[in-house]
């Protein structure tokens, strides 16, 4: 009688990633105290800072494509701890700062966080026909408009040496209330859009926070 042949187990259509199962201790380890997580927004907060990302360069409908000239021998942004490899940038980052790329964010936008503070700043930029502050700042404020957001006006500033158009957001999610300063800029084709999201319940205190990065903005 002919063996049958044992066939192989089907394959997942996909990857499927689990971890190991341990090998069962010999002895009982002493239980360790585990570290208390870093400080993360809530469910209902991280619903709510990815509403506030809603005026992204996509969503405007303008250029995907950011237009950064071809790297100088010398750039301001040399020595710099963190340079935006999306949005020609570059900002120091005090103790307790750190950065993540558009590319690792949800909303494809850098973040600049301080968990001891509790703030997060979103970058975000694109290539604009014909970059007008008062224009770029215009079209924002329309589409938060069309979506129910409350706004104060908006006020002068500086970033880099650039003049910025800067005002409050009200936003809200999932029962979730938070004011976010945002900054519009220009600077030759490009136009940036950065949002000082609300985590401790109030938006000055959260800019306040946010100033010690934002005064060591350069663009690259």
């Amino acid at each position: 009688m002919a063996r049958r042949r044992r066939e192989p187990p089907p394959q997942p259509p996909y990857p499927v990633a689990v971890d190991p199962l341990p090998a069962a201790p010999r002895e009982r380890a002493p239980e360790v105290p585990a570290a208390p997580p870093r400080a993360r927004p809530s469910r209902g907060r991280t619903a709510l800072l990815l509403v506030i990302m809603t005026v992204t360069g996509v969503a405007l409908g303008f250029a995907v494509a950011f237009a950064v000239g071809p790297r100088e021998a010398s750039s301001p942004c040399d020595g710099v701890a963190f340079v935006s490899p999306t949005f020609g940038y570059c900002v120091e980052l005090p103790t307790g700062w750190e950065a993540s790329v558009a590319a690792d964010e949800p909303g494809g936008v850098d973040a600049l966080r301080s968990d001891a503070d509790q703030v997060v700043v979103y970058v975000e930029g694109a290539a604009l026909d014909a970059a007008d502050l008062e224009a770029f700042t215009r079209q924002i404020r329309e589409r938060d408009s069309l979506r129910g957001y409350a706004m104060t006006e908006p006020e002068s500033g500086e970033l880099g040496g650039a003049p910025t158009l800067e005002w409050y957001v009200m936003v809200s999610a999932d029962g979730v209330e938070a004011t976010v300063r945002a900054i519009a800029v220009v600077r030759g084709p490009n136009a940036w859009l950065l949002q000082v999201a609300d985590r401790t319940g109030s938006g000055e205190a959260d800019l306040d926070a946010a100033r010690i990065v934002l005064d060591t903005w350069r663009f690259a």
